[in-house]
């Protein structure tokens, strides 16, 4: 469950930095959060944001992403940029 929870707001937080990079830089991730199109993204635009891709991710739809399933997204994204693999120890 700890697990689950940290890899939660790992999401959560690589998205809502997401969304700032995109906004300063033009692009348009936060477009595609920002579901009803007012210009700005709010918290339960980027959760819902965050579930989707969680859910893309867990491709055997068993409630937790494996290394295997992360290893294969990271094939597909070029990696999560910046941040620490998910099983690395907690400091």
């Amino acid at each position: 469950m700890k697990k689950f929870l940290m890899a939660g707001a790992a999401g959560v937080a690589l998205l809502v930095s997401g969304v700032a990079i995109a906004h300063n830089q033009g692009g348009h991730g936060g477009k595609k959060m920002d579901l009803d199109g007012n210009g700005e993204v709010t918290r339960t635009e980027a959760t819902t944001a965050a579930m989707g891709r969680f859910d893309r991710m867990d491709t055997d739809k068993n409630g937790t992403i494996s290394a295997t399933e992360r290893q294969a997204m990271k094939g597909k994204r070029g990696g999560m940029r910046g941040m620490a693999p998910m099983d690395a120890p907690a400091e």
